[in-house]
This record gives C-alpha cells, sequence and structure tokens, in this order.
C-alpha cells in the first residue's frame, strides 16, 4: 500500500512514509543535545510532492542550524 500510494503521488516510498508520519504528526523530528525530540509544533503539510525532508519536517531553529552547518 505504501509503494502504490508514493508511486500515485510521484515521490520515493521513504518520502511517503516520512510525510505520513509528519502529516500524522505535525511536530520538529530533530534531535536535542538531552536525546529527546524537539517536537515543536509544525504546519501540516498537506501534499507528499510538497514536503522536503529536513525542511518541512523541522522547525525554524533547527532548518537554520543545519543550514549553518552545511554552509548552504
Amino acid at each position: 500500500p505504501l509503494a502504490y500510494a508514493a508511486a500515485r503521488c510521484a515521490v520515493s516510498e521513504e518520502q511517503y512514509r516520512q510525510w505520513l508520519q509528519h502529516y500524522q504528526e505535525p511536530s520538529c523530528v530533530a534531535k536535542l543535545a538531552s536525546g529527546e525530540r524537539c517536537a515543536m509544533p509544525l504546519d501540516k503539510i498537506d501534499s507528499p510532492g510538497r514536503f522536503v525532508v529536513g525542511e518541512t519536517n523541522c522547525c525554524a531553529r533547527h532548518r537554520a542550524r543545519d543550514r549553518l552547518r552545511t554552509g548552504s
């Protein structure tokens, strides 16, 4: 079922799986220093095609930190 749904949405099965997790619980997935998940509430992305791992599943604080770390 996941592979079929992913194909219908024109995304990879892994992206669909992560989007589905986000859709069911729209919160930041970044890990804090304590090892716990940030869990800051996020806006829900309704379409798997608009979901970007590391961007739409992270809060602004964690997206910014990741961009600074990678230099982009």
